[in-house]
């Protein structure tokens, strides 16, 4: 079995990466193995999330320990990387078949992801954009997916809403997902999944 890779990449903090990484993972952990690589200097995730049957936990905080856990996976790897492009990040980038980056429908961030957002386009690079933090009843979200598709990548239909869950779920040790599998945040979250399914098994055609 090959290794599949997505890597969750964000420029700035505050975006949601991390939490669409673990939830991302989780779900996708629901029908298949998949190791869930925090390469993000915080650690939060491999210090909160403790696995589960179909899902491992590791660490990667450097290059060369990235590599060696790429190199070692089988099946689907989910990366959390840090918020700057070299390095562990860029090596994840480098050895996904499908970026994900996550984008709050705010000014500040679209300005922050437009630059990440171009160099994947120009790259070729399959990827997809995640509105998250989305809050209901407002305009903001329509108005950063036509910046995003303005720019040449795809964006998801669905999105991870401003919810509480998403922040309690994690300091519990669990994703919203697991915590609450029939709640509008797990649906949501398996909406995502499904589309990058849909665009891993295109890329490997």
């Amino acid at each position: 079995m090959s290794t599949i890779v997505v890597a969750v990449v964000g420029r700035k903090g505050g975006g949601g990466k991390t939490t669409l990484a673990a939830n991302l993972a989780a779900a996708l952990a629901r029908t298949e193995a998949v190791v869930l690589v925090d390469a993000d200097p915080s650690g939060s995730l491999v210090s909160l999330l403790p696995g589960g049957d179909r899902l491992r936990v590791v660490a990667a905080r450097t290059e060369e320990v990235l590599e060696r856990e790429l190199d070692r996976a089988r099946g689907l790897v989910v990366v959390d990387t840090p918020p700057v492009l070299v390095g562990p990040a860029a090596l994840a980038v480098g050895r996904a078949a499908l970026v994900v980056v996550p984008v709050c429908p705010s000014v500040v961030d679209l300005l922050s992801a437009a630059p990440l957002v171009e160099s994947l386009r120009k790259a070729g690079k399959p990827a997809l954009v995640v509105l998250t933090q989305v809050r209901a009843g407002t305009r903001a979200a329509a108005t950063a997916r036509e910046a995003v598709a303005a720019l040449g990548l795809p964006v998801a239909r669905a999105e991870l809403r401003h919810r509480v869950i998403y922040s309690d779920s994690l300091a519990a040790g669990r994703t919203a997902v697991d915590l609450a599998p029939g709640g509008p945040a797990a649906a949501e979250v398996r909406s995502i999944a499904s589309e990058v399914r849909r665009l891993l098994r295109k890329g490997t055609r």
